[in-house]
């Protein structure tokens, strides 16, 4: 996976102990210093991270799932301005701070690669051998059985 971020990406914020899922809906040709958020800067906000780091703006997957139930069906470029229109929230993050997470089809095929069957089901991905496990959108396994540290490695890996 590359390292920058577009709109439509799926990303969680890395300073975040338990990331909800965000999908990138603008990336403005605006560094961290330039961009204002309630008096400030996002630099301002974020001063571990470069002043000249370029600005990705995010909404967060459950509240989208929450306010506007057919959001998936827009194209992506048109996410920004319906989320605007319709009063919704979205946050600037520093693009260095968020972690670009693999679509579903990608961890389905990284653990069919490795031996594991998986299907997606919904944005998750459920593998069945030796049991059941569930890899959510932001990375994590949940599940018990013989396996669960090899599907943990497997998805670690794709995950970094």
């Amino acid at each position: 996976m590359t390292d920058e971020i577009s709109v439509g990406d799926k990303v969680v914020d890395t300073e975040d102990d338990e990331p909800a899922l965000g999908v990138v809906i603008l990336t403005p040709d605006a560094e961290a210093t330039d961009w204002d958020v309630d008096g400030d800067t996002v630099a301002d906000h974020n001063p571990s991270y470069p002043d000249d780091a370029d600005v990705a703006i995010v909404s967060f997957v459950g509240d989208l799932d929450e306010w506007w139930a057919d959001w998936r069906e827009h194209d992506a470029d048109e996410l920004f301005d319906e989320v605007c229109d319709r009063g919704h929230k979205f946050y600037a993050f520093p693009a260095p701070r968020l972690r670009k997470v693999p679509s579903p089809d990608q961890t389905v095929e990284a653990l069919e690669d490795a031996g594991f069957p998986a299907e997606r089901r919904g944005d998750n991905v459920v593998v069945e051998k030796f049991g059941e496990y569930t890899v959510r959108p932001d990375g994590t396994v949940e599940g018990e059985g013989s396996v669960v540290e090899n599907v943990e490695k497997v998805v670690s890996n794709l995950f970094s």
